[in-house]
């Protein structure tokens, strides 16, 4: 029995998109917003269109064949969108499809496709079963499926019917109920036999005279291919042996390449546009595809439906409206499912487990409540595409090679706030010996190193039992790289009963580096982007202290709120390098000094500090991941130079100049740790001559500024350090002298 049938919880996570309008004027991309509006008026639409007996309205009388079709396909959409399936709405429309005789391909696989969503086994397992059961059986001696079972050979099958199916024993494969090798030979020789020259395919061969491929019917094929191929190439896979290249699936994305549109189903115009876009999405998200010949699929085919969007909801015209409405809605609700992980195309064997890291999302979509996907990405992509998701996966059965401006590449995606995962499949040490040299190259001034099997990571959420003898490289404040001499590959490939424990590793390895925060969708924007020219309201000059010791662990952290500054506030913010004995105020009226470990002031640094503040300097410190050795060193030899120290007055301009902060966040881990006292800031303030010379936070600031990653980081999250830092840099010299309230006096401490 497969392990994960017997995991809980697939929730709604769809529409944590949805705020503002509706429809994207032309030539305009959607944002999440556009799109959650959209998605849920689909949903409202879908949901009201249900009757008391739990069928959708017209759906074709009990002794119609295609009864059921319309309820399955649109239970399905609403699944996909995010809606819970207890809602009693839609599990009035579960009771209904558990009672109905379906006849139809199409029927029984949307509701095998539904079933395959719902994390109560009682209620899904038993019917999904059931309709493997009559899938399988509906399979005609090619391979292939019409509208009815084609086991008795009294119909012939058509390209639609057999894709649909095919969808639908993936999604049963995914819940653990399988079907033998053979038959996923069978289906590939069907679908071979089915291409037509020019490399694409139609709805049916037809070799006397011809038939024209098109859209939907050739991303179906391709999806199918694709899922055909993991079964058929099984004992290859796992041996971690070259399977080759598929000169079918090559043939197809070439004549997709070529054609494609989110306008009309290329080759037939606007015939099936909905089931056009579907097929799309199942072949994107089947390969790991962000781009179709360079196009984005999902932000072109949302923008398309967010057009074709009627007032009340749906999509398409009367009698279709319940399917194309169901289609259009699987396309946004799948196909903008956040990126849980990137995996890294280069020159060599990358890909020795094809289905590795779709398994892991799935997993991790089926057992926690936010639903996920998956895409390749290459050393040639762009930034913002990297940042698509925050776990960069690197799988290697053989040497490793890179460019120079490629490992540039590379770092600038972990400083940004990216972690690096990579694992040696098939246990191959050339890769670990060449991930050791790519590490030295990404890093120089942080090792590779074992982590203590009671490193933090093992316990992060799951308590795995493995230790495979992980290496990581630590700046002090986050993992910025963690690799694996030992394969986590063929567990994530076989997803079997003893694959268990290497699923909970590396799910604590992705929330190690994430403190399990919210994903970005598919829409989202990449924030690193250029500011373009603009007149600044206000010139904040700082200077970065150096010391010896780690004095710069996150290199971009000013960089990045240096792009919020300007965005936000029109302010320009400039950054010199300085060491302490050229602090100089007028030049300088705030300086930044942050470190993640022990260090120490002589006698004449600490004057020069002392010096630049008595002339009216500010120093902002704070301890780069929270940690104790730092602050220690920081109440040692900073602290001291000022009058009073203390926690900072909640009066004072720090917390309204120029943002007024009320209240902040924490990280999730250091929030629950904090309990009660989460909502508060915990700023230190040090007074000299009456006035605010010193802040300090013993709670990290600098990796925040960075982005959201990082389990054991104690410290504000990323929207309150910003606004945080941004009044620590803000000019005060407006505001009046203040005297004995300026800070709260240190008790306790």
């Amino acid at each position: 029995m497969k392990w994960w049938r017997n995991i809980a919880s697939v929730a709604a996570c769809i529409i944590c998109m949805q705020q503002a309008l509706i429809a994207a004027p032309a030539g305009a991309w959607p944002g999440a917003g556009d799109v959650g509006r959209a998605i849920e008026k689909g949903r409202a639409f879908l949901l009201s269109s249900i009757d008391d007996d739990g069928a959708v309205r017209d759906e074709p009388a009990v002794d119609d064949l295609r009864y059921g079709e319309r309820t399955a396909a649109a239970v399905y959409a609403l699944i996909s969108a995010g809606v819970d399936p207890s809602e009693k709405t839609l599990a009035r429309a579960i009771a209904f499809l558990n009672k109905a005789n379906l006849k139809t391909t199409i029927g029984v696989s949307f509701r095998a496709c539904a079933m395959a969503q719902i994390a109560d086994e009682t209620v899904a397992i038993p019917l999904l079963r059931k309709d493997v059961d009559w899938l399988r059986g509906a399979c005609d001696e090619q391979g292939g499926y019409g509208m009815l079972s084609g086991a008795d050979g009294e119909q012939v099958s058509d390209n639609l019917n057999t894709q649909m199916a095919m969808m639908a024993l993936a999604a049963a494969a995914g819940r653990g109920i399988q079907l033998p090798q053979d038959f996923w030979r069978k289906v590939e020789r069907y679908w071979v036999s089915q291409q037509q020259g020019d490399g694409g395919w139609a709805y049916r061969m037809r070799e006397a005279r011809g038939a024209r491929s098109y859209g939907s019917m050739t991303a179906g094929a391709l999806a199918s291919l694709l899922i055909c191929r993991d079964y058929v190439q099984r004992e290859e896979i796992l041996a971690g042996r070259p399977t080759g290249q598929d000169k079918h699936i090559s043939a197809g994305t070439k004549w997709l390449v070529d054609n494609f549109s989110v306008t009309e189903n290329p080759g037939i115009g606007h015939n099936r546009l909905y089931q056009y876009l579907l097929s799309i999405k199942r072949f994107a998200l089947a390969g790991g595809r962000k781009y179709i010949g360079g196009r984005n699929w999902y932000d072109e085919g949302a923008r398309e439906l967010l057009i074709r969007q009627n007032d009340d909801g749906s999509w398409g015209y009367y009698p279709q409206v319940i399917m194309e409405s169901s289609l259009a809605l699987m396309f946004l609700g799948q196909g903008g499912q956040p990126i849980l992980m990137n995996k890294l195309q280069y020159a060599g064997r990358w890909n020795a487990r094809p289905r590795d890291a779709a398994n892991l999302v799935h997993w991790m979509s089926l057992n926690f409540e936010s639903k996920g996907s998956w895409q390749v990405v290459d050393p040639q992509s762009d930034l913002a595409d990297l940042h698509d998701a925050p776990l960069l996966y690197i799988s290697g059965a053989g040497p490793f090679e890179m460019s120079d401006e490629q490992v540039e590449k590379l770092r600038t995606y972990v400083l940004q706030g990216g972690t690096i995962l990579s694992e040696s499949a098939a246990n191959n040490g050339d890769f670990t010996l060449d991930m050791q040299k790519l590490s030295r190259r990404l890093f120089p001034d942080f090792p590779l190193k074992r982590l203590d099997d009671n490193h933090q990571l093992y316990t992060a959420y799951f308590r795995p039992e493995v230790r495979p003898g992980l290496l990581a490289v630590d700046n002090g404040v986050r993992l910025l790289l963690v690799h694996s001499p030992r394969e986590l590959s063929l567990a994530l490939q076989l997803a079997e009963d003893g694959s268990r424990p290497w699923f909970e590793l590396v799910t604590n390895i992705h929330f190690f580096s994430t403190d399990k925060a919210g994903m970005r969708d598919r829409t989202s924007r990449d924030s690193w982007g250029q500011v373009g020219d603009f007149e600044p309201t206000v010139t904040i000059r700082a200077a970065r202290i150096r010391f010896d010791g780690n004095w710069n662990p996150e290199p971009l952290a000013m960089r990045r709120l240096e792009l919020h500054l300007a965005r936000l506030h029109q302010a320009k913010l400039v950054v010199q390098e300085v060491e302490i004995a050229a602090l100089h105020a007028p030049s300088h009226h705030v300086a930044v000094m942050t470190g993640t470990g022990p260090f120490e002031l002589d006698d004449v640094q600490r004057e020069a500090l002392a010096e630049y503040l008595r002339l009216g300097g500010r120093l902002v410190v704070d301890s780069a991941g929270g940690g104790n050795e730092f602050s220690e060193c920081v109440r040692k030899y900073i602290l001291p130079l000022c009058d009073r120290t203390g926690p900072v007055s909640p009066d004072h301009s720090v917390y309204s100049l120029p943002v007024k902060i009320e209240s902040v966040a924490f990280r999730r881990a250091y929030a629950q740790a904090l309990g009660d006292k989460s909502r508060e800031p915990r700023l230190i303030g040090g007074q000299l001559n009456g006035r605010l010379a010193v802040v300090f936070s013993p709670e990290d600031i600098t990796g925040a500024l960075v982005g959201e990653g990082g389990f054991n980081i104690r410290g504000y999250n990323h929207d309150s350090a910003v606004r945080l830092m941004t009044n620590l840099l803000w000019p005060w010299r407006d505001q009046p002298v203040v005297q004995v309230d300026v800070i709260k006096p240190l008790m306790g401490r």
